[in-house]
């Protein structure tokens, strides 16, 4: 049996474990193979950096030739671009109109700053997987991931888990870390994951419905039962995409 451990003391991403997979020894190139199966529109970029004095290896995910943001900095800018968007309409409409409605001035502000917009359904997601020129264990890891992603994010949100639409585990990026990842699992002969106590960080993240205390909700359902701690940094240590992978 081979084992694999992880030393999360960092915390744990999608990206950062697929770095991890290919400083351990997989090909980059199984994984570009892997993201021109999904054709989904992203490539991969790899890069050498340094961190602390100690190289290592940093996992880009291109969508039609644009790097993704981290899911915070998306957010901040969607609802900076979604206020400026708001102000200039209300501006344009007070020119016209000198009563306003309060109420539902106030309803359009809350859904400017909490901008609902809809990604990737399970349904769907698992479809991609399952017509992708992947191996069957590849296949089933992936879908397992994504399967205990949807229960978290089903009972946060307490819907149907078929009703879910993944804000951030359904963007690309999200989907070539997930299958990346089973990919690389698979390459190594990886038969378990044994993981550290993972420093989760602290702080506050933005996210599709509003900003939440780090880790997120999703993040603590999926972690539920696992050691965790903070060493104090506010930030968002471990992504739900991470916590999905463990």
């Amino acid at each position: 049996m081979r084992i694999a451990y992880l030393d999360c003391f960092s915390g744990i991403s999608g990206d950062m474990f697929l770095g991890a997979l290919i400083d351990s020894g997989v090909p980059a190139k199984l994984f570009q193979d892997v993201v021109a199966a999904l054709d989904i529109g992203a490539r991969l970029e790899v890069s050498s950096v340094n961190r602390s004095g100690i190289t290592a290896t940093k996992v880009d995910v291109l969508v039609h030739g644009e790097k993704e943001l981290p899911r915070e900095v998306f957010w901040d800018q969607n609802r900076a671009k979604q206020l400026d968007g708001h102000e200039h309409h209300h501006s344009h409409m007070h020119g016209q109109h000198h009563e306003h409605n309060h109420d539902h001035h106030h309803e359009s502000t809350a859904e400017t700053v909490q901008p609902h917009t809809h990604g990737r359904g399970l349904t769907e997601i698992k479809k991609i997987i399952a017509s992708a020129r992947l191996t069957e264990r590849t296949r089933t890891n992936a879908s397992s991931i994504f399967e205990a992603l949807g229960r978290a994010e089903s009972k946060v949100h307490n819907v149907d888990i078929e009703s879910i639409h993944f804000h951030e585990v359904g963007a690309v990026d999200a989907m070539v870390d997930v299958i990346c990842a089973a990919a690389g699992i698979e390459a190594l002969g990886i038969d378990e994951l044994v993981c550290s106590p993972l420093n989760v960080g602290g702080g506050t993240v933005s996210c599709a419905h509003g900003t939440f205390p780090v880790p997120a909700p999703a993040t603590v359902e999926i972690l539920k039962g696992a050691p965790v701690y903070s060493s104090g940094l506010e930030l968002e240590l471990v992504t739900p995409t991470g916590a999905g992978i463990v």
